[in-house]
């Protein structure tokens, strides 16, 4: 027999003919889907379809969760790959997780997930695709391919379904919010749920017992048939009702295409046979990802979030401020709800001052708490201007403004990581709070609102502020000034050109021409966006 040699598996089997296979990629807090990755699942049902004595596999992890979700790198590569690539080839590339999935399904040798910590999106799918599951206490699974403005494009919404019944399975689909290991048993997700440390004992456990024979998954016997009524669903009028009964508004099922395109899956796969029903859904992932709204939402909420996280300095002093002017009150009750300790003004070397509006003389290395837009952040001995959002669903921003020859924005990023808020920093002035001031005076939910928000993007941008303009798509869409399909206000000016930016805003009703204005420079900004 030879031994299986891979750089991301590791395999070990005894005398029972139980197979232990590792996933463990190297140089990673989290395994995850990528290329390689694939690969080194096909190198395994290969070589464990070519080796006699291996009777069943456990399949788990050597990382503290299972598989976090396809690696976001790859995903965006795919968004970036459907501006341009064909249907056909865009269902050969995308496909490939599921069609890997398939295979698996169909080996003779029965495969048992052993679940810690989270398995989400491909990791849950993975999982789907083997006979049993058995889970960890501490474990979590969910498909939040939603977030990204995806679906679940590896069986999940083929397979979820089949083993959960339709309600569920959309429910979890469409909110994208994970279940805990006990709710995943209720449901039907897992088979058994245990204490960590015998995970793997229980998954071997239920291995031995199917070590040998066939491994057929229950929608590919004759007669199966799927768990809820036939007709559950079985109607537009009843899918809105559930849809919207789940929180999703009709305005944002117009704005965010995934919900639909996963109603669209789930209905249209339902009743095929597992094989085509695949192809199916690659054929929804595949008109969905050709939509800009998955590429900006993957960059402004996530690649971007994660490249302005690596601007935060590591952990240094104490979370500890003293809080000056005269909303010195309010200040100080926000930063006690976030567990940082509020001292007095006595200049103690390990706190940071907080200035909630500039004066003209402040202790040394303080930080002015912008309350209102302004081109000239800083008072005499302040480090730097800091404008920190209000809380959304997806978390806060801070914007850590400097003087344009200032380098050092150190203090303020260090007060960023405090609040553990997504950073940006502009030398020379200000954006975020000008681009609040824009999203509060046109109609909510307007398109007028969107074009007055990046308009005042692009005038900042012209006026020479300097910033990094894909770390502020993402901060402005974190503190909720601009909506996550959009991808930000920069991309949104990328993504409609400037013709037609200059034609919206002559047309535009706004109550204010000032929020419309044009500037020169817009070609130039739109070309260097490109």
């Amino acid at each position: 027999m030879q031994a299986f040699q891979d750089p991301n598996i590791r395999v070990e089997g005894g005398d029972d003919g139980v197979l232990v296979a590792t996933i463990d990629m190297p140089g990673r807090s989290m395994n995850v889907l990528s290329a390689p990755m694939m690969d080194s699942l096909d190198h395994l049902i290969d070589w464990v379809s070519a080796t006699p004595a291996v009777r069943s596999v456990v399949l788990t992890s050597g990382k503290t969760a299972f598989i976090a979700g396809a690696d976001l790198e790859m995903v965006r590569m795919f968004t970036q790959r459907a501006r341009h690539d064909s249907a056909s080839a865009l269902h050969e590339l995308c496909g490939r997780l599921g069609r890997i999935f398939r295979r698996l399904e169909l080996t003779p040798t029965p495969y048992v997930a052993a679940i810690q910590g989270l398995a989400f999106g491909g990791g849950l799918e993975l999982t789907l695709a083997c006979n049993q599951r058995v889970i960890a206490e501490n474990g979590q699974v969910g498909v939040p391919e939603v977030k990204l403005g995806l679906l679940p494009g590896a069986g999940g919404t083929q397979r979820l379904p089949r083993l959960i019944g339709k309600r569920a399975a959309l429910r979890m689909a469409l909110l994208g919010e994970p279940e805990a290991a006990d709710s995943a048993l209720s449901l039907g997700l897992v088979d058994e749920v245990v204490p960590a440390d015998r995970l793997l004992a229980a998954a071997h456990r239920r291995a031995l017992t199917l070590a040998g024979k066939p491994a057929v998954a229950p929608w590919d016997q004759q007669g199966w048939r799927a768990p809820g009524a036939a007709d559950e669903l079985g109607d537009a009028a009843a899918v809105d009702d559930f849809v919207e009964g789940l929180g999703i508004s009709r305005e944002q099922r117009r704005q965010y295409p995934a919900y639909d395109a996963i109603l669209a899956c789930v209905s249209g796969g339902f009743a095929l046979p597992m094989t085509p029903a695949g192809e199916w859904e690659m054929t929804c992932f595949v008109e969905l990802i050709r939509d800009p709204v998955a590429g900006n939402m993957i960059r402004s909420l996530f690649l971007d979030r994660q490249r302005a996280a690596k601007t935060l300095p590591a952990a240094g002093r104490k979370p500890r401020a003293a809080v000056l002017g005269a909303d010195a009150s309010a200040v100080a009750a926000m930063l006690r709800t976030l567990r940082i300790e509020v001292v007095p003004p006595d200049g103690r070397d390990d706190a940071i001052t907080l200035l909630t509006s500039p004066e003209r003389s402040a202790p040394r290395d303080a930080v002015a708490w912008l309350k209102a837009p302004t081109d000239s952040p800083r008072a005499a001995g302040v480090a730097s201007g800091v404008w920190v959002s209000e809380p959304t669903t997806h978390g806060r921003a801070v914007e850590v403004s400097v003087e344009e020859r200032e380098t050092d924005a150190s203090l303020g990023l260090e007060f960023a990581r405090w609040l553990r808020a997504t950073p940006l920093v502009t030398r020379g002035g200000v954006l975020l709070p000008k681009l609040a001031a824009a999203n509060t005076a046109t109609a909510p939910n307007s398109e007028d609102r969107l074009l007055a928000v990046a308009l005042e993007a692009a005038r900042v941008w012209c006026a020479g502020v300097s910033f990094d303009t894909g770390l502020a798509d993402s901060a402005a869409v974190i503190a909720g000034l601009h909506p996550p399909y959009t991808g930000g206000p920069f991309e949104y000016l990328r993504q409609r050109g400037a013709a037609a930016i200059r034609n919206a805003a002559a047309t535009s009703h706004g109550s204010s021409a000032s929020l419309f204005r044009v500037p020169d420079r817009l070609e130039e900004l739109t070309a260097a966006l490109a």
